[in-house]
C-alpha cells in the first residue's frame, strides 16, 4: 500500500506552513463526515450517492500523494455507477489511511 506524503500540498503551499496546516484541518474536517455519508450510502445501496461521494473524496487521496489510491477510488467510483460495492473495503481502508496520516502529523 501506498504511503501518504506532503509532497504536492508542500509544492502547492511555496513554503507557506500555515497554507499546509490550513488544509489538512479542512481535510480532517470533512473527511470523517464524508465517510459516514458514503458509509451510509453503502448500507442503504444508494449507489449513485455514494458515487458521488466518491468522486469528492478521491481528490483529498491526490492531495496527500495517493496516486496508486485515487486510481483505485476511480475504479470504485465506476463500479458504485453499475450498483457493484466491489472496491469499497479498498475505498475505506485508503480513506482510514488518509485521517490517520493527518492526525499523526498534525496532532489535530
Amino acid at each position: 500500500m501506498e504511503t501518504p506524503n506532503l509532497d504536492y500540498i508542500h509544492a502547492v503551499a511555496k513554503g507557506d506552513d500555515s497554507f499546509v496546516k490550513e488544509i489538512l484541518t479542512v481535510i480532517l474536517e470533512e473527511l470523517p463526515k464524508e465517510q459516514s455519508l458514503y458509509c451510509k450510502c453503502i448500507e442503504d445501496s444508494n449507489w449513485q450517492n455514494a458515487a458521488s461521494l466518491v468522486h469528492k473524496i478521491k481528490h483529498k487521496f491526490t492531495i496527500v500523494g495517493l496516486v496508486q489510491g485515487a486510481a483505485v477510488a476511480n475504479e470504485h467510483e465506476k463500479h458504485l455507477q453499475m450498483n457493484s460495492p466491489e472496491y469499497h473495503g479498498q475505498f475505506n481502508d485508503l480513506i482510514n489511511l488518509v485521517r490517520t496520516f493527518i492526525q499523526s502529523y498534525t496532532n489535530l
